[in-house]
């Protein structure tokens, strides 16, 4: 098994660093074979894309923009697995109903979702049915 890691930000953001490179480690200490990619801008994108067909499951940490989105539809078109994982409510402490919106499509289209908060389960659980909570500080 294979999981490419599509994180939102770099190791120095606590929600990339717990809910993606914590988690990546770990499951390396057990022999699974992970790879990492944070960030945005066309190189980023390129590197996913590149990488795309070597991996069984794709895991998008809070990423729910259009392109995001799109690539989501992508990976489960060519037969992967996708989770998408998100802790806090989509666009921050001020609610933005596009970000919502956007998130929700994310939750729809994947294979599984992970979420940080009770809040957010109930939330996900209406859009699919794989949902599952693991609080971040359970990941500590």
């Amino acid at each position: 098994m294979k999981i490419l890691f599509f994180l939102r930000y770099f190791r120095d953001q606590a929600s990339s660093r717990v809910r993606g490179f914590y988690m990546a480690e770990e499951l390396k200490k057990i022999g699974i074979d992970c790879d990492i990619i944070c960030g945005y801008g066309k190189k980023v994108y390129a590197n996913f894309l590149l990488k795309l067909m070597s991996y069984n499951i794709i895991y998008f940490q809070k990423r729910y923009t259009g392109i995001d989105i799109k690539l989501n539809k992508l990976a489960r078109f060519m037969g992967k697995k996708t989770i998408f994982d998100i802790d806090d409510a989509p666009g921050g402490v001020s609610l933005n109903s596009t970000a919502e919106e956007m998130a929700i499509q994310m939750m729809k289209y994947s294979s599984a979702v992970i979420v940080g908060s009770h809040k957010l389960l109930d939330i996900a659980k209406k859009f699919n049915r794989f949902t599952y909570l693991i609080p971040s500080s359970r990941l500590l």
